[in-house]
């Protein structure tokens, strides 16, 4: 009799978190499937490889050098950062992002300065660039040689070139060591972006496309992000909504496809500002 008794009241306390759960993710609004398709906005139209600005391209010329997974997982991959002047920049400075390889038994923690040649030619513009290291460079400071740093944002970064370093080179501060599966997740972002040819880029083709996954409450959720390319024809402005059969997105580690462009989305209008559609 005892026993019968207490099992009911266990069943009903149980039954409210069950009833919240379901209700949760009934609410959830689930990935699109590549396949799918999805009411998408266009967000960027990138006229050149180098606007793109997903979430790994500072590997990407790591990547083009021929850097693989076990360079990464021995350490010796290492990605650093400086300021190089420029006029029409924010504060007349450009972040730079270089990534490079240590020599056996050599440690660059976040912080340590770094001596690099840094590739040259057709590269030269690139704010993205694979160098070979030269040296470990002495300890420095913005307070200690205020010619060699520069501080944004409130913080000091080291210029690329400080007075005396010869041409060709740069001096840069280790940010520490890139984990392998930030290079596997790379290699499958530039394998997307290689899916579109310069061209493309020119001809104002390549479009980002973003939609916003919504919960139960309306408060946001998720940013979905697509590479896809433009029909024949005038490409499509920022802005304009279109349907769109999902691809691999942006951040993920899928090489592909890219999304596919099926064409407007009637009665489907922008909602203005920095909000994107819904994707469904």
């Amino acid at each position: 009799m005892g026993a019968s008794r207490t099992a009911p009241p266990r069943r009903r306390a149980g039954a409210p978190a069950v009833v919240l759960v379901l209700l949760a993710l009934a609410g959830c609004e689930s990935t699109p499937r590549v396949g799918e398709v999805v009411t998408a906005q266009v967000t960027a139209q990138p006229r050149a490889r180098a606007e793109l600005t997903g979430g790994f391209t500072q590997l990407h010329a790591a990547l083009r050098a021929g850097v693989v997974r076990a360079d990464a997982e021995r350490g010796r991959l290492v990605q650093a950062q400086c300021l190089e002047p420029e006029a029409g920049a924010p504060d007349g400075l450009r972040a730079r992002v270089a990534t490079l390889l240590l020599p056996e038994g050599v440690q660059a923690p976040a912080g340590a300065l770094l001596d690099i040649d840094t590739l040259r030619g057709a590269h030269a513009a690139d704010s993205r660039r694979h160098g070979r290291f030269v040296a470990l460079a002495p300890a420095s400071s913005a307070e200690a040689d205020p010619a060699a740093w520069r501080t944004v944002f409130g913080r000091a970064r080291p210029l690329c070139r400080p007075p005396g370093l010869p041409e060709g080179r740069w001096r840069v501060q280790s940010t520490g060591a890139v984990a392998a599966w930030q290079l596997g997740f790379a290699q499958a972002e530039l394998a997307r972006h290689d899916a579109f040819a310069d061209a493309d880029f020119a001809a104002g083709r390549v479009l980002q496309l973003r939609c916003q996954l919504k919960v139960l409450d309306g408060s946001d959720w998720t940013l979905m992000t697509w590479l896809g390319r433009a029909a024949e024809g005038p490409p499509p402005p920022v802005g304009t909504v279109l349907r769109l059969r999902a691809g691999a997105e942006e951040g993920g580690d899928a090489p592909g496809p890219p999304a596919q462009v099926l064409g407007p989305a009637p009665g489907v209008a922008a909602p203005g500002g920095n909000a994107v559609v819904r994707c469904r």
